[in-house]
């Protein structure tokens, strides 16, 4: 007997593709095996046993084209449709005669499959037949899909965002059309594809770059006209794996492409890389490339009186070693390297110009200059471009570009000032520079690797910092670094560091350290908190040799990663809260601080935390859903230390345990900071142990008892319906 399955979700979709269900079984209860063709989707007779459940299993033939018509509307959800089928792949969802079908997205979609190696999905089509619409239920739906998607009609009614975790592209060929917003993120890209003779379309309302990509593919024999009719916004990624976005123009043509939006909007610490050979040049010349916006972009301010300089925008850069300006006729242009760049050596006034450092050369400046911006030049031979000497050099825009070397290290050894002017480093992929002198601002600054693979750390060894600075204002990077020890901002100077990259650093203090990247170090220790900062770190704390990690000033600290420090934990002040995994042996909570999180210690030889007199260990999720657990190890506590448990309500579980410690806790008398809301009495279980020595008292007036099971390993607190008095 056949056996029939219901419309598989995302999570049974999970639950195949890591063997639960086999693929024996769904091959009895979804597509027929079919070669390229055109077939009615609600059809049974298209369907094992006659149930159109929407499940693709494993018999679909490698590399087929299966063209899925559909003759009413109909609504796409994560039950909808489940991909199982392996190999190549192309699925085309459209509708059926002259009326178009239209397709309701009623929630976030995911088009995920199992072990399909290429191919793509299809929703729509070019020809006046078989047209696809779909209607966004006038919502934002995000979509994770494991295949490029192409879209051939209008979609309405709502926003999209393409959410996919492995570089996935959305195409809108010919008249396709987001009537609202298109958001793309996490190196996913947006194709506006036109084909031979279309003349392109307008493409979206606002479209949002979060480490994202444009591309546009077309007939070289096309005059093309691709518009935004709100703006195209920059910006950093909602995870923060990435701020570098990409406006691909490079492809070949004959005749003009333009992409025109209402603005150019930059959004936090985002950076945009043009890349074309034929961008900005007169839009009378065949082969023109040019991006409009009917406000044009905000520039740095300029020479006033030397149109050879103009303004620039300095997050904005061009095919990796040029700057980017905006002009009414040309839209955004590369400089020209050979006019609007005063050149070192040269008979040139620096000031305020655009200052080019010859590729191979040693320039020496003595005395204090002010440019706009700082290139220094580089190409593939093995010399070295250095510039160097006692004066210091002011970047009106912040924007320096240390150029790429393969076989020789740039190096710059002067001062710089940005003043108050967030300064931007663009530093060579996969080769070291050197940054030697001292480097002052106001307002921080951001490093970034000129290599669209950068979400969180990168190849290569990425720049090396001076020792020290005097830069204050948040930071961000978004390359590797080395070097800095007291770099960053800390002592008098405010702001926090931002890491998306991998910083190696020696015996740093930081103000807040956030970010999702990579802090290694080679010894001695990382200090974060000073100047009383917050931080929210979820990346990774290495080391190369023993390092100790202490936390200093009144704020909180999160630390939700893989933490790696076998010198120990020092909480000298303010919270420090550990959600991750710790390896440390060792952690001490001092006086009128707080050790606080659900992380998990697990270093190879047994970690010992101790709370001191007056100290407090906050352990484990409200919930109980999950405690601080430590696998090897246990606690001490001084006299007079507090056991905060939180807070204890009638919808809290029964195990409600906040702290789980393989060995023992020993210690004197603590004070457990634990409160039960409402008035229902209650029972729960809220530490284990392989035992318990101290004796744990609740605070005056909470109405709690606290008790061990028989054995001595539960520590369980129960409300009561009367107040427990101390009589002494």
């Amino acid at each position: 007997m056949l056996r029939t399955l219901p419309c598989i979700s995302a999570i049974s979709l999970a639950l195949l593709a890591c063997g639960f269900v086999s693929a024996q079984d769904t091959v009895q209860m979804g597509w027929l095996q079919r070669t390229n063709g055109t077939y009615l989707y609600d059809d049974p007779a298209n369907w094992l046993g006659g149930n159109v459940n929407g499940v693709f299993g494993t018999n679909l033939t490698s590399k087929a084209t299966i063209r899925l018509q559909h003759t009413e509307p109909f609504t796409i959800d994560n039950n909808r449709w489940t991909f199982l089928h392996t190999g190549e792949v192309q699925l085309e969802f459209i509708g059926y005669g002259e009326t178009p079908v239209t397709a309701t997205i009623a929630e976030d979609l995911n088009l995920l499959t199992v072990n399909t190696t290429k191919g793509n999905f299809r929703f729509g089509a070019n020809s006046t037949t078989d047209q696809l619409i779909l209607n966004l239920a006038g919502g934002t739906r995000a979509i994770n899909s494991s295949l490029d998607i192409y879209l051939w009609n209008p979609v309405r009614n709502g926003s999209l965002i393409l959410n996919s975790a492995n570089s996935k592209w959305l195409y809108l060929v010919n008249d396709a059309t987001i009537e609202g917003d298109v958001t793309v993120r996490y190196a996913n890209g947006l194709c506006f594809k036109a084909n031979n003779p279309h003349p392109g379309s307008v493409r979206a309302h606002n479209v949002t770059l979060q480490n994202g990509q444009i591309i546009q593919q077309f007939h070289n024999n096309s005059d093309i006209n691709e518009s935004i009719t709100g703006s195209l916004f920059i910006d950093v990624d909602p995870e923060n794996r990435g701020s570098y976005n990409h406006l691909n123009l490079s492809a070949s043509l004959r005749n003009h492409y333009t992409l025109r939006a209402a603005s150019l909007e930059r959004v936090g610490s985002a950076i945009l890389f043009l890349s074309g050979n034929q961008l900005g040049i007169d839009p009378a010349t065949n082969g023109s490339i040019n991006v409009y916006f009917d406000t044009p972009p905000a520039l740095t301010p300029g020479a006033t009186d030397d149109p050879a300089a103009p303004g620039i925008l300095p997050w904005v850069y061009h095919n990796g070693n040029n700057w980017v300006t905006y002009d009414e006729t040309r839209g955004l242009r590369p400089l020209n390297r050979d006019t609007e760049y005063a050149v070192f050596g040269s008979t040139d006034d620096y000031t305020n110009r655009h200052l080019l450092i010859p590729a191979n050369t040693t320039c020496t400046n003595d005395t204090d200059i002010t440019v706009q911006s700082l290139l220094l030049d580089g190409n593939d031979l093995r010399t070295n471009t250095v510039l160097r000497g006692s004066g210091t050099i002011r970047v009106t825009s912040g924007a320096v570009r240390l150029g790429y070397h393969r076989n020789a290290t740039p190096s710059i050894e002067s001062n710089l000032d940005f003043g108050d002017v967030r300064g931007i480093f663009y530093v060579p992929k996969g080769k070291a520079s050197y940054i030697s002198g001292t480097v002052t601002g106001n307002n921080g600054i951001i490093i970034v690797q000129n290599d669209h693979a950068i979400v969180s750390g990168s190849s290569g060894t990425g720049p090396n910092l001076p020792a020290t600075s005097r830069i204050s204002g948040d930071c961000y990077v978004f390359s590797k670094t080395q070097g800095g020890s007291a770099f960053w901002p800390h002592g008098d100077r405010t702001g926090d560091l931002h890491n998306y990259g991998v910083i190696e650093y020696y015996d740093t203090t930081l103000n807040g350290l956030y970010g999702n990247g990579i802090m290694f170090s080679g010894y001695v220790g990382l200090t974060l908190g000073d100047n009383d900062a917050d931080g929210d770190f979820s990346g990774t704390i290495q080391q190369r040799d023993t390092v100790r990690l202490t936390k200093i000033g009144t704020g909180t600290q999160r630390l939700s990663g893989s933490i790696t420090v076998t010198g120990g934990i020092a909480v000298e002040g303010g919270t420090l809260d550990m959600d991750g995994t710790v390896s440390a042996s060792t952690a001490t909570v001092a006086a009128d601080t707080t050790l606080s999180g659900s992380g998990t210690f697990q270093a190879a030889s047994p970690s010992v935390i101790t709370v001191d007199t007056d100290a407090t260990l906050a352990p484990g999720e409200d919930d109980g859903s999950r405690p601080m657990t430590l696998e090897n190890g246990g606690i001490t506590f001084a006299d007079q230390a507090i056991l905060d448990l939180g807070t204890l309500d009638r919808d809290t579980p029964a195990d409600a345990n906040r702290l789980a410690v393989s060995g023992s806790i020993l210690g004197a008398d603590a004070t457990v900071l634990v409160s039960a809301s409402g008035a229902d009495t209650g029972k729960w279980r809220v530490a284990t142990a392989a035992a318990f020595e101290p004796t744990f008292v609740p605070a005056p007036g909470t109405r709690l008892r606290l008790f061990f099971n028989e054995d001595g390993t539960e520590l369980w607190a129960e409300r009561l319906t009367y107040s427990i008095i101390s009589i002494h």
